[in-house]
């Protein structure tokens, strides 16, 4: 049984494994981003472009000093309750990785597009870590039973209040585009999301 530690490490090497292989086999210039905590009540980090008050409770990454800012109370309360978890934990830093690429590849979508555009691209990370996992590939973090549904009750959380806010979509755009990515994988996401 792995600890909430061993969820802060294993999720992002999952994660910048998956996209370091992906844009490096496209050409695409990354550099993974690095990661750095802060405490749920604060000081919150600072980044051009993004609301301090926005950092609460998230996981959110900075293009300008190409970091991954993650609420270290918020994700232990994640991953110790029991409709969340582990996964509530790798969705939140695979949206912050997902838009660490939209950076990298100068991705034109705002608003509820590019948000639900991570999405995709979080659901095709999840496609990638599916059981069961090639046994040549050396990083081997794997989705266990109930991963997804915490994904789901994540996205829900994080969803517009109402259909006409447009930010991050409502909770079915939201599943919706995270469901298009865990089918289809990437190359779907590329030709699905507006």
């Amino acid at each position: 049984q792995r600890g909430p530690q061993d969820i802060v490490t294993l999720i992002p090497a999952s994660l910048e494994f998956y996209w370091t292989e992906i844009t490096g086999a496209n050409g695409v210039a990354f550099t993974a981003p690095t990661l750095q905590p802060f405490a749920t009540d604060g000081p919150y980090p600072s980044c051009p472009g993004i609301d301090g008050a926005a950092f609460h409770r998230n996981v959110l990454f900075c293009p300008t000093d190409n970091t991954i800012y993650w609420d270290q109370d918020y994700a232990l309360e994640l991953s110790l309750q029991p409709l969340t978890g582990d996964m509530s934990v790798g969705y939140l830093y695979s949206n912050a990785y997902s838009e660490a690429i939209q950076t990298a590849l100068n991705g034109q979508r705002t608003g509820e597009a590019r948000a639900l555009f991570n999405d995709c691209l979080t659901g095709s990370w999840a496609r990638f870590i599916a059981p069961p996992v090639p046994e040549a590939r050396t990083n081997k973090v794997e989705l266990s039973a109930g991963d997804l549904d915490e994904a789901i009750v994540t996205a829900i959380a994080l969803s517009d209040a109402s259909t006409d806010t447009n930010v991050n979509g409502s909770a079915f755009e939201k599943i919706g585009a995270f469901r298009t990515g865990v089918l289809g994988g990437l190359e779907v996401c590329n030709n699905s999301i507006a």
